[in-house]
């Protein structure tokens, strides 16, 4: 995974003391610039192959900062580790949005590839003069995937970096692939930010009689009354609150359909009259900007205290 330097033994520290258990730390780098900005990055390689930082949509000199070596280019990739080597990569950023970054040092798209362990995130550009804060501490933070932005003359809003990873091949904690209750078949986890609560695994609790013997049914599955909160995102806000959801699709493989139950978003963000959609499919390495709707709500609970679900469902 990316990680500041700053954040590095800490993250080290916390997943030795926690291993099985999630860690706030560790997530997607998430990193924010305003526009017109250039953005200058020290890139450490610690991994056991070549590796990099390949922006898409930023501005950048191809010969030094597109985090690869093919065909005629110099190799702007880090040295695998050991010795390990830095690289220093420079982007000049002039619209607002999500600009996904990952590793083509290692392109492979298998088992043997970085993508699909996780190595991507993003920077997010913000309107000129924007700030950002911890939206749970009020603090100033240098990442992050959720934050508070603010502007001088715009109106405040509350940012979720959404991103979805491909489905991986996962062993459980036995040692095992992982077999689907319903079909008895092998089954892989598709995360986001590097979060996944299975299904199968609620579903096996309640066979057991672990929980809710005499439940049944979708919702209590996915009911954190009877289970507690899962793994993956909570995306929290107070009602009324104005808010930015940035979907990116860090894969490189499977089509998706983000499905965000109760709200809705316009088509085009920038037309108020636009159509008004609550699935919108994403395909791999692209970003979607979801600004809730509250003016135009259809479901009177949009403006009520409540949990929404957010789905996903592959595309083949």
């Amino acid at each position: 995974m990316y990680v500041l330097k700053e954040n590095e033994n800490k993250v080290k520290d916390q997943v030795a003391c926690n291993p099985f258990m999630p860690v706030d730390l560790v997530q997607p780098l998430v990193i924010r610039a305003n526009m017109g900005d250039k953005v200058k990055v020290c890139f450490e390689n610690q991994l056991p192959f070549a590796s990099s930082m390949h922006i898409q949509r930023a501005e950048y000199n191809v010969q030094t900062s597109d985090g690869a070596f093919v065909g005629c280019n110099e190799d702007s990739t880090a040295p695998p580790c050991p010795p390990g080597g830095t690289h220093v990569y420079r982007w000049s950023v002039f619209n607002e949005g999500s600009q996904f970054f990952s590793d083509l040092g290692n392109s492979l798209s298998s088992e043997l590839g970085s993508n699909v362990h996780g190595l991507f995130g993003a920077l997010i550009v913000e309107p000129k003069g924007s700030s950002w804060t911890d939206p749970v501490t009020g603090g100033e933070i240098n990442s992050g995937v959720y934050a508070d932005i603010h502007n001088p003359l715009l109106p405040s809003f509350r940012e979720y970096a959404w991103i979805f990873h491909d489905e991986m091949e996962v062993d459980d904690l036995t040692g095992e692939t992982p077999i689907n209750p319903h079909t008895f078949q092998p089954e892989a986890v598709h995360s986001v930010n590097y979060r996944g609560e299975p299904f199968r695994n609620r579903l096996k609790l309640i066979q057991a009689g672990v929980v809710g013997p005499d439940c049944e049914g979708e919702e209590v599955h996915h009911d954190s009354w009877v289970f507690g909160d899962p793994a993956t995102p909570i995306l929290r806000a107070y009602v009324g609150d104005p808010i930015k959801v940035r979907l990116i699709h860090g894969g490189v493989k499977e089509t998706h359909v983000f499905h965000y139950h109760v709200h809705q978003w316009l088509f085009q963000s920038e037309d108020q009259d636009s159509e008004l959609l609550d699935s919108q499919a994403i395909s791999p390495q692209n970003a979607i900007l979801f600004p809730l709707c509250t003016e135009r709500a259809v479901y009177k609970e949009q403006s009520a205290m409540r949990s929404s679900i957010a789905t996903c469902i592959p595309l083949s």
